[in-house]
């Protein structure tokens, strides 16, 4: 079970991913943003892929390594990566996309079920 959840959080990292290069592509497409936001959104977005790419490679090459102390620190990040994703949903966009704020919940929950069934070595 523990090995099955491990997969899973590096597959749904990976398919976010796939997600943020797509919409770093959709980004560069937008006709009417300036610029600055442009060049803003795309900073933003090449570091969110970064970390997630990071997560993605960890879950599924290094699962030994996450029951060490910075094991342990790495699946926390991840669930508090998309536990501040959801928050920031609610908070600071005028209308919350459900969609959004359930996958990012049941994503966090996920790497808080891992986190909870990789005892630290």
């Amino acid at each position: 079970m523990h090995q099955i959840i491990l997969y899973a959080c590096g597959v749904i990292n990976a398919l976010f991913v796939a997600f943020h290069l797509l919409l770093g592509w959709n980004i560069q497409r937008l006709p009417s943003l300036a610029p600055g936001y442009r060049a803003l959104l795309h900073a933003f977005n090449v570091g969110g892929v970064l970390m997630v790419a990071f997560l993605a490679a960890a879950f599924l090459a290094c699962q030994a390594d996450l029951r060490s102390h910075l094991g342990r620190l790495t699946i926390l990040l991840g669930a508090l990566v998309y536990l501040m994703r959801a928050l920031s949903e609610v908070v600071f966009f005028p209308h919350a996309h459900w969609a959004i704020l359930v996958l990012c919940v049941l994503t966090a929950a996920l790497h808080l079920a891992a986190l909870r069934a990789a005892p630290a070595a």
